[in-house]
């Protein structure tokens, strides 16, 4: 009967995850990443281990609608960031993805990838821009510098 119930439970919390989006690692090998993108409009993107990019539970520029914001004036507020943790010690893939709502007139939707190797307790800012109609994407360490291994990636998460 315990068992039985222990697992109904175990099975009930795991319904309660966006199996779509990413599920930041624990443990001592991780990293922190946080995302920024000065307020333009993004979805963060990681790749799952040997499968896809899959997005974050939450988008940059952008607040989750709740009605109170609108009594409060501050809908449309810039998220300004997103922090995850990331598997550290193997290289990873991240990227931002940027789809215009107004396509008129509006940059077309592109996709920034870039791929560095996290080391375990640090951490790093990743950096969307859009310079004209380009999408852009620089990580740098807690120190402001630039991460030596961090590329441009156009394939697929490995």
């Amino acid at each position: 009967m315990k068992i039985s119930a222990l697992l109904f439970l175990a099975v009930g919390l795991t319904a309660c995850h966006t199996p779509g989006t990413w599920q930041s690692p624990q443990g001592d090998e991780t990293a922190t990443l946080v995302f920024t993108s000065h307020y333009i409009a993004a979805q963060p993107l990681i790749c799952r281990s040997g499968q896809e990019l899959v997005p974050t539970r939450e988008a940059l520029g952008a607040t989750p609608i709740d009605p109170e914001l609108f009594a409060n004036d501050q809908a449309g507020e810039d998220q300004g960031e997103v922090g995850v943790r990331i598997p550290a010690g193997a290289p990873i893939t991240l990227g931002v993805r940027f789809d215009p709502k107004n396509p008129a007139g509006a940059p077309e939707a592109c996709t920034a990838r870039a791929r560095f190797t996290p080391e375990p307790g640090q951490r790093y800012q990743a950096q969307f821009v859009m310079p004209g109609a380009q999408c852009g994407l620089s990580i740098t360490d807690e120190d402001n510098r630039a991460v030596a291994a961090a590329n441009r990636e156009t394939a697929s998460c490995p």
